[in-house]
């Protein structure tokens, strides 16, 4: 697992965004689940069973 923390909404330009790009494009080589916190946190409260 792998988290990369890039606030894609402010300063992603010019050599940067060449950077996300190519770093969005290995990750979905290589099948990586590429996600928002809060769908990480929708599937990790899914999986727990209720009442432990």
């Amino acid at each position: 697992m792998i988290t990369i923390l890039w606030h894609n909404n402010t300063c992603i330009e010019g050599e940067t965004l060449k950077y996300y790009e190519k770093v969005l494009e290995y990750c979905a080589g290589k099948n990586a689940w590429i996600t928002s916190g809060e769908e990480i946190y929708k599937w990790w409260t899914s999986q727990i069973e209720p009442g432990i």
